[in-house]
């Protein structure tokens, strides 16, 4: 998709992108950012491992985007499972949740299941997940880019209503946000889904293009298709007024 933009607009826009670190909590009244990452819940639960099927205690952390697990919470994370796409099936007996995709599974066990406190902590790890799960709106995506060396592998990428932004992914505090860039639309000059599982841009900043692969590349078009066109027309509006 070409953006629509005249090379007076391109050129006035071409400063390039910046990494910062800066307190979420500080960005959360800021027009640029249409959702704040945060954590929805975290915890110790049992995670049964694929190849003996042992019981194995982690410390998990879910967000909008993904469901992370690590040694402790203070720890970098082992892995994580994008919780898109997905079929989610909660078992009360075992106090267990199960993850399911075309890549995979990944089984959980609550504390003390046959506790009320276990029966209680599966309900809320429950309500969380498939809360998220459903947030088709959420505007954050998790992807993978294999182009950039200087650049993390796995990335979240917000379609958000001034542009694109590249988040690092990883157990983050909910308070502080790694943010790799962002990209106003005045200088997202290309996007596209090449294929069904690559989403495509290209920004004056940079001299390479982006290649993301996501199982949303699709949902990412569209979102970010909405969002330009609503940001185009709000651009004219103001050009009006003034």
């Amino acid at each position: 998709v070409d953006n629509g933009l005249d090379e007076c607009d391109r050129a006035s826009h071409g400063a390039a992108a910046t990494c910062t670190l800066r307190p979420a909590a500080s960005r959360a009244t800021e027009p640029l950012y249409d959702a704040q990452l945060m954590v929805l819940r975290e915890g110790w639960l049992l995670k049964q491992s694929k190849t003996l099927k042992m019981w194995q205690k982690k410390y998990f952390v879910l967000d909008s985007v993904a469901l992370y697990w690590a040694k402790s919470p203070h720890d970098v994370p082992d892995g994580f499972y994008p919780i898109r796409n997905c079929q989610f099936l909660q078992q009360a007996e075992s106090g267990t949740f199960e993850l399911i995709t075309s890549g995979g599974q990944i089984r959980m066990q609550v504390l003390r299941y046959k506790t009320e406190e276990g029966q209680q902590d599966l309900l809320k790890w429950t309500s969380c997940y498939t809360r998220a799960m459903n947030d088709v709106s959420f505007p954050y995506f998790h992807v993978r880019q294999t182009c950039r060396r200087d650049m993390s592998m796995e990335l979240l990428l917000g379609a958000c209503k001034e542009g694109l932004r590249l988040v690092k992914l990883g157990l983050y505090d909910p308070c502080r946000e790694e943010e790799i860039a962002f990209f106003n639309f005045s200088e997202i000059y290309e996007w596209g889904c090449p294929d069904i599982d690559t989403f495509e841009f290209c920004a004056t900043s940079e001299r390479e293009g982006y290649v993301l692969k996501t199982m949303h590349a699709s949902d990412i078009e569209q979102m970010v298709l909405a969002k330009f066109k609503r940001w185009k027309e709000d651009r004219k509006n103001k050009r009006s007024i003034s």
